[in-house]
Parts: C-alpha cells; sequence; structure tokens
C-alpha cells in the first residue's frame, strides 16, 4: 500500500492498523520507523514522497483497515481495506456436506471430494493422505484408490 503526499514540510506520515471489529489502532509506523513487534511490517519510503507499507507473507489474519495519518492539525487520513484471499480447503462427502467427523457402514464405499478456492492450480499440487502415507492416484492400496 502507497500514500504519495506532496508538499509534506515538517509533517509526519504514519501507518495504523484497525483490527477488524476493533475500535482500537494499532501503530505501525511513524516517520520512516517501524514501532511493530512484527517484522513483516516495513515502511519503504521512496523520494520524494511516497511512503509504502510494505507486509511481508500476508495472511488472513492481516485482514483490515489500514491508514495512513500525515500530522496536519486536524490529521489528514487515507484509509485502506486489504482483503487477503487466502486458501480455503475443505473435504467434503458425495453430497457436497463439509466432513469433520462422519460414520460408515463396514464395508461401504466412500467418495470424499476436497474442495479448494483462492489458490492457484496451475502451482499447486494436492496429495490425499491415509495414516501418515501419501496416496499415490494411479494405484490401490488396502481398498483405497
Amino acid at each position: 500500500m502507497g500514500a504519495r503526499i506532496s508538499l509534506l514540510q515538517d509533517k509526519t506520515v504514519s501507518w495504523v492498523r484497525r483490527k477488524s471489529g476493533e475500535s482500537a489502532l494499532q501503530l505501525l509506523t511513524v516517520g520512516k520507523q517501524t514501532y511493530s513487534g512484527d517484522s513483516r511490517y516495513q515502511i519503504e519510503f521512496q523520494y520524494p514522497n511516497n511512503w509504502r507499507l510494505k507486509i511481508s507473507r500476508a495472511n488472513k489474519n492481516d485482514e483490515g483497515v489500514y491508514e495512513c495519518q500525515i500530522s496536519t492539525h486536524p490529521p489528514k487520513v487515507i484509509i485502506y481495506y486489504l482483503n487477503v484471499n487466502a486458501p480455503e480447503v475443505a473435504i467434503v462427502d458425495e453430497e457436497g456436506a463439509v466432513l469433520y467427523d462422519k460414520y460408515y457402514e463396514v464395508g461401504s464405499t466412500i467418495k470424499l471430494m476436497c474442495k479448494i478456492r483462492h489458490i492457484s492450480m496451475l502451482r499447486s499440487v494436492v496429495y490425499w493422505i491415509h495414516n501418515e502415507n501419501v496416496l499415490n492416484h494411479d494405484t490401490t492400496r488396502g481398498g483405497i484408490r
């Protein structure tokens, strides 16, 4: 996220975060100093007027409102809402119901599906694991295929 600010003079630029569902602000940066205990947050200043907040290895918990504040009176604020499309994986049964626990009769045929969202399948691989063993899609082991 970047804030381009002209004619800053002696004013200070700060980045703060408002977590979803909370009213309190979390101070991230003031000027070129980082005040967050999370080392993933960094300020990247690009001369002459671009103050960028960099978040490394973003995850779903980083979602929320971020504000670039300029120390005028009253303060000027630029608001960003960060949405992170994190991968979602769910195992569903033959009817499409998400499985947490499910019981079957002995001798039943069970069909499970893995539903995946928000991830590129061009660069990803899906593995099925049973009792710490990776199942190969083209072989039958113990009645599992």
